[in-house]
């Protein structure tokens, strides 16, 4: 059976990397561009997770229950994960 794109899932991570971005616009406009992505493909939001003032360089935003952990988890093959 073919999934919809209704069917899907689409779940948004947004991250950056210091205390101070947070005081700064990177949640807003990361939320932005994942709602246009969004509109422009017909889908809605399903979940979103930050990782305020985390950095990647060595992963740990990836750790075992980090949000991008809780949204991987979640995801089946015919959702998004918007970055």
């Amino acid at each position: 059976m073919k999934t919809t794109e209704k069917e899907k899932n689409v779940y948004v991570y947004r991250r950056w990397s210091t205390d101070l971005q947070t005081a700064g616009d990177s949640g807003r406009r990361q939320s932005d561009r994942a709602q246009q992505w969004c509109k422009e493909r017909g889908l809605t939001i399903t979940a979103e997770e930050t990782d305020d003032g985390t950095s990647a360089y060595r992963g740990r935003n990836r750790r075992k229950g980090s949000p991008l952990d809780r949204l991987i988890q979640r995801l089946k093959p015919t959702d998004y994960l918007v970055v």
